[in-house]
């Protein structure tokens, strides 16, 4: 599967879970897969092939708390305990952003699209875990609709509140573009939610990894596992030294070698070394092999 695997650009679920279980040598299933995405671990993303409508926005902070501390700082009877207490609660309060809408509405093309885990799709991904799981679904509603990841920002998915008024429309020499023939009017980013309102959720679509996220989670576990703490250099070094030595000073020639037996060899050869030390090194090796080759 590995140079199968170095051609495709993604992964459906069913592969991705089959893909990370050769990758760590345990059984991941579908379920781990999405658990994975929502704990924020492996990007997901989704496959969309029908047409939909989305507009672009970006997450921008209020600057209300803060505009309120520099309307203070202009003043003169404000005393520097009060200024240095209000900079003090403006640092500790939780960031908040809101998202700003920019641009016309258009269609989407079809294509792969990050999911930012923000919004909607958030939902439609713990919906469909909870599935996998075996367990009954919860009811949530986000009112803000879905996202997608697009460069610095997002685009946000809506759908209109009558299709058969929506219609692109050819001004030549003067306009074109989404007309809301209800209002008679082109729609853009003033006036598009008086025809369009946030999807519900990201129908009719296909939700996959791509290669390169799956491939980032796996050298992230490699470079952060657990077993990795006790893996150095050195240690690599000696064990690489005393496995040729094993190989080499057997007295046995045709001796077809399997893990535990070079192991034994090894300890038996080395007093440093300890079976359980040695375990750690060819279980990160192994790992490393088979995501690599």
């Amino acid at each position: 599967m590995n140079k199968l695997f170095k051609l495709k650009e993604w992964l459906t679920l069913e592969e991705t879970s089959r893909r990370l279980t050769t990758s760590f040598q345990e059984s991941v299933s579908v379920a781990d897969c999405l658990q994975l995405a929502l704990d924020g671990h492996i990007k997901i993303s989704a496959l969309i092939e029908r047409s939909k409508y989305g507009i672009f926005c970006k997450e921008e902070p209020p600057a209300i708390i803060s505009g309120f501390v520099e309307f203070l700082k202009n003043r003169d009877d404000i005393p520097d305990e009060i200024l240095r207490a209000a900079e003090e609660s403006v640092k500790s309060f939780p960031a908040q952003t809101k998202m700003h809408h920019f641009g016309n509405v258009f269609s989407l093309k079809t294509g792969v699209y990050d999911l930012p885990m923000i919004g909607a799709e958030r939902l439609d991904i713990l919906h469909l875990c909870a599935e996998k799981q075996g367990r009954e679904p919860a009811t949530f509603i986000c009112l803000e609709g879905p996202f997608l990841k697009h460069k610095d920002g997002f685009i946000n998915i809506i759908e209109p509140f009558n299709d058969k008024n929506i219609e692109w429309k050819v001004d030549f020499g003067v306009k074109s573009g989404l007309f809301d023939k209800e209002k008679n009017k082109y729609i853009d980013e003033n006036n598009y939610y008086k025809a369009f309102h946030p999807a519900d959720g990201l129908r009719d679509v296909e939700f996959i990894f791509r290669r390169e996220n799956i491939e980032a989670f796996e050298n992230s576990q490699i470079d952060d596992g657990e077993g990795n703490k006790s893996v150095t250099l050195n240690g690599c070094l000696e064990i690489i030294g005393t496995m040729l030595d094993a190989l080499k000073n057997t007295s046995s020639k045709g001796k077809r070698w399997t893990q535990d037996a070079l192991k034994n060899e090894m300890t038996d050869k080395r007093s440093s070394l300890s079976s359980r030390g040695i375990d750690d090194y060819f279980s990160l090796s192994n790992k490393l092999y088979k995501s690599t080759d």
